[in-house]
């Protein structure tokens, strides 16, 4: 246990799965049934390309789960995999599921998989409802500010947006946003935001790491990008 917080730091930080997975199994090796580790391990292989091993571990963890809420919080970790691996239908049916069960992370990820699936009133009802429910959410603030994107609420998703600056995420929502609506020196300023702080984004970095499925994010920040010929 004592190198789980060190692990979190290189996954959710660093970015370092390679060493974040070497701590995580140690961790395992010592307290075979940590469901937290175990999890994380699977979020490592699915963002690594091997998501038959990462679902396959997901399986595992649900069928030993000590208890209902651990069952509830391991759907929502698997239901947010497969939001990021684009199972939208899927990520609705196990976010439900959690939702069910009394999962409050469920809420935000429910709400991204509806808005992905295009059913924009149930996905602002669930967004809000995790903002509601924990307004230090920010990753719900920014799912919700991309709902508003997307619907046409740009005055809205502008003041909601602007207020998460520091996820890169908002800066991608903002720039998309800009970028439509023909503000093209706007556009650029939130671009420069991306991966770091104004002015230090690596531009050749960013263009090598579109093949990297663990940088899901970069790859769709340098696919907006190009498509709108910023780049």
């Amino acid at each position: 246990w004592m190198f789980f917080d060190k692990a979190i730091l290189l996954l959710t930080a660093k970015n370092d799965l390679p060493a974040a997975m070497k701590y995580f199994r140690k961790i395992l090796a010592a307290c075979e049934r940590d469901w937290t580790s175990a999890c994380c391990l699977a979020e490592i292989d699915i963002c690594s390309g091997q998501e038959a091993r990462g679902f396959g571990r997901f399986r595992e963890e649900l069928r030993r789960a000590p208890g209902p809420r651990e069952r509830a919080d391991i759907l929502a970790w698997r239901g947010e995999m497969r939001l990021l691996r684009g199972q939208y239908g899927l990520a609705v049916r196990d976010l439900s599921s959690a939702l069910a069960k009394g999962s409050v992370f469920s809420h935000c990820w429910l709400g991204a998989a509806l808005l992905l699936l295009g059913k924009t009133v149930p996905a602002l009802e669930r967004l809000r409802q995790a903002l509601r429910m924990r307004p230090q959410d920010r990753e719900a603030a920014v799912w919700y500010g991309e709902a508003l994107r997307r619907t046409g609420r740009l005055k809205e998703a502008r003041r909601v947006l602007q207020r998460e600056l520091g996820n890169d995420w908002a800066a991608v929502n903002l720039m998309v946003l800009e970028c439509d609506a023909g503000n093209e020196i706007m556009a650029r300023k939130y671009f420069h935001r991306i991966g770091g702080k104004p002015g230090e984004t690596n531009l050749s970095s960013m263009r090598a790491a579109e093949g990297c499925g663990c940088c899901a994010w970069r790859k769709a920040t340098a696919a907006c990008v190009r498509i709108r010929g910023l780049l």
